[in-house]
């Protein structure tokens, strides 16, 4: 209990003065706030933890059934008869919207002013990019453009032009990682200069995944290739 005091105080004191220098002729830290550590920490967490149950869910037991790699039996017979209901991806629509892309914009939101801010917001738009693709594959005409918005009650369901937007979120990412390499390159050797390199090329490789589905395939090829872009 002590320790978890230590911490939290240490916190409040990180985010109350404006800066300090480690040792003389060191970069200046600027202020951090203690919700922006927490966004950066606990909401990315969640963001990734989220997706993992987009990505790998109930409907990929589905899959398995309805493709002949799996059997359902007692619990998952009448999946396995093809007698679906509504509420077996409730889960994956809540986990894609809810936990994954109205939590990505709002870690953009609230980090923008971190000196992480062009990382973080690389990281999110890669996530948020992720889920949708995966619930446009699996759903075809989803509601996209209207989401996380308050004001639109019943957001439309839009054609694969989704692929398209989400190509473009992807666009964004690239560019937000690749200014944050920069940024980093220039203040730092540490392993925090090859995150963003990384995270680029996830980016691009995403978007060749992304391209498949859409029967791009010469664009597919090329961002491929871009996968093996060296950043430096």
């Amino acid at each position: 209990m002590k320790n978890i005091r230590f911490i939290i105080l240490s916190l409040f004191i990180a985010s109350t003065f404006s800066c300090e220098k480690v040792v003389e002729g060191s970069m200046t830290i600027p202020t951090i706030s203690l919700l922006t550590i927490l966004m950066q920490v606990l909401l990315l967490k969640g963001i990734e933890l989220a997706n993992i149950s987009v990505q790998v869910s109930h409907q990929n037991r589905i899959v398995g059934m309805w493709s002949g790699q799996t059997t359902g039996a007692v619990l998952y017979k009448s999946i396995y008869e093809y007698n679906l209901s509504a509420e077996e991806t409730d889960g994956i629509w809540q986990n894609a919207y809810q936990g994954v892309v109205k939590q990505a914009r709002l870690l953009r939101e609230h980090t923008a002013g971190s000196p992480k801010a062009a990382q973080l917001s690389g990281i999110a738009k890669v996530l948020e990019a992720n889920a949708m693709g995966t619930i446009a594959s699996y759903f075809g005409d989803v509601p996209y453009s209207g989401i996380s918005n308050d004001e639109i009650l019943d957001p439309v369901f839009q054609s694969q032009k989704v692929f398209a937007q989400v190509q473009t979120l992807l666009d964004g990412a690239i560019t937000d990682l690749a200014s944050d390499f920069q940024y980093l390159s220039r203040r730092s050797s540490n392993l925090l200069t090859v995150m963003s390199p990384n995270g680029a090329k996830v980016a691009h490789t995403l978007k060749a995944r992304l391209y498949l589905y859409t029967r791009e395939y010469d664009k597919a090829y090329q961002e491929a290739l871009k996968r093996y872009i060296r950043y430096n």
